[in-house]
């Protein structure tokens, strides 16, 4: 239990230090070359990012033994090579064995609390860009936003790299996917709700936006549940409801004409915004639909 709450960072350090303390014994003792190309190699087999340690492993043993070769040929040090490449080979299976089964890394565990601190900032930013939208005096958004731009850098872009698990790889990638899309959604419903509406504008859509409000919050949150509980807190209600009355009171106020030049500027940026809106409902649906059904994903 203790080694779970010891963060990724710690936890490849530690498996690093007990590898290296095994390497340098086994250099002392078995040897060939009495050089430091055993613990070197068990090194830098050990930089790796996660999910993928054999893979990266044996892509970096190869790589370092290729250069090795290199050098050894162009100072004319080819009879010291199999030694060497002795060493080196088990350095090499001394740290891939090491990084894949001492403290390996929780894959589903580092996924699921990025992703989840991510959502909950989404959560926040979305709800401060509709008072900004409706009061333009939330004077929390652009917190939010800083927020949401430092959290993005914990996204598990790992999941990219080859190596990671196949089995995993489709299902994490979907949901990554999917939350690099919101976060742009949500910057460029911030950009809209900057414009200066016209009061009648936002009154005629405030009741069905702020109910939205609502129901996002209650979506963000069953998402965050799974992905911290892997499983749900509570049923979350869609707001397609309360975009469609948002589209239909806009459309009965505003005289829409053929020509986009006599739609003012602000009617034609409110209409972005709720069309952001549905956007972002869909991938909602979307991305709770992936946790429902995609029990690898979890």
């Amino acid at each position: 239990m203790l080694i779970e709450l010891i963060n990724k960072n710690k936890r490849h350090l530690l498996r690093i230090s007990i590898a290296l303390c095994i390497a340098f014994s086994v250099n002392q003792w078995y040897s060939f070359s009495f050089q430091w190309w055993l613990p070197l190699t068990t090194f830098f087999v050990m930089l790796t990012d996660v999910g993928s340690a054999v893979y990266q492993g044996i892509l970096r043993y190869f790589f370092i033994l290729l250069i090795v070769c290199v050098i050894s040929w162009i100072f004319s040090l080819t009879e010291l090579m199999p030694v060497r490449a002795y060493d080196m080979t088990i350095g090499a299976v001394i740290g891939i064995i090491v990084n894949i089964t001492l403290f390996p890394d929780p894959v589903d565990t580092y996924f699921c609390q990025s992703t989840a601190m991510i959502l909950q900032c989404y959560n926040v930013y979305f709800q401060e860009i509709v008072k900004l939208l409706l009061h333009k005096k939330s004077i929390k958004v652009n917190q939010a936003k800083l927020e949401v731009e430092k959290a993005m850098l914990s996204l598990p872009l790992w999941v990219y790299e080859t190596g990671f698990d196949l089995t995993l790889q489709k299902s994490y990638q979907y949901f990554v996917m999917k939350v690099s899309e919101m976060g742009e959604l949500l910057f460029s419903m911030h950009h809209l709700a900057r414009c200066h509406f016209s009061r009648q504008l936002t009154h005629i859509i405030a009741e069905p936006l702020q109910q939205s409000i609502q129901k996002g919050n209650q979506f963000f949150t069953a998402l965050i549940h799974i992905l911290h509980l892997k499983k749900l807190k509570m049923t979350a209600v869609d707001f397609y409801q309360e975009i469609e009355i948002m589209e239909q009171h806009f459309k009965e106020s505003i005289q829409i004409s053929t020509e986009m030049l006599d739609v003012s500027k602000d009617s034609v940026y409110l209409i972005e915004f709720i069309y952001n809106m549905r956007e972002l409902q869909d991938i909602l649906v979307k991305m709770s639909l992936a946790l429902r059904e995609g029990q690898k994903l979890l």
